[in-house]
C-alpha cells in the first residue's frame, strides 16, 4: 500500500480448459474506491475468487468484453458496483451479450467504451470524477449519468 493506493492481482485457481481463465485480475483500491479489472475471465472462474474479494465495490471492468458466461445475478448481487464498464467495440463475436448488459444494468450505471470511447475515472482524497473521451473536440469531459 503507497499512499492511499493499494493494489491486489489475483490468478484464478481453477481447472479450465480456457486460457481466458488464467487472466490476472486486478484490485485496485484507491483512497477507498474500490476497482475491479476481471481480465478475461469465466463467472466459473470469478466464482474461485469471490470469497477473496470486497462486496460493494465501485466500479466493476466486466470481463472479456461483457461476453456470455462471465457473470450471473448471484455474482454481481455480491459486488454490488456502482459502476460497470464495458470496454467494447465492433466484432465479429456479438460482444457484449444482451443477457450480461442486462444483468450489468440492473445493479450498476453502466458505461461503454463503444458509446463513450475512453472513459476515466479521476481518483483523489477527496472526490472522484467520471470522463470520456470527446473524439471531436478531442479532450476528456465529464460524463453527464441519466437519473
Amino acid at each position: 500500500e503507497y499512499d492511499g493506493v493499494k493494489i491486489t492481482n489475483f490468478v484464478p485457481a481453477i481447472n479450465s480448459k480456457s486460457r481466458n481463465d488464467s487472466s490476472t485480475v486486478t484490485l485496485a483500491d484507491i483512497y477507498g474506491y474500490k476497482f475491479l479489472f476481471l481480465a478475461d475471465i469465466s463467472k466459473d472462474a470469478l466464482e474461485s475468487l469471490i470469497k477473496y474479494l470486497p462486496d460493494n465495490i465501485f466500479l466493476l471492468k466486466a470481463a472479456h468484453h461483457g461476453a456470455d458466461g462471465t457473470i450471473n445475478e448471484k455474482l454481481i448481487g455480491y459486488l454490488n458496483p456502482e459502476f460497470s464498464v464495458l470496454s467494447v467495440g465492433k466484432n465479429p463475436y456479438g460482444h457484449p451479450s444482451i443477457k450480461t448488459v442486462d444483468i450489468l444494468d440492473k445493479h450498476s450505471h453502466v458505461l461503454s467504451t463503444d458509446d463513450l470511447g475512453a472513459i476515466k475515472f479521476v481518483v483523489s482524497k477527496d472526490k472522484i470524477s467520471l470522463m470520456h473521451f470527446d473524439g471531436v473536440r478531442k479532450k476528456f469531459l465529464p460524463v453527464k449519468l441519466a437519473d
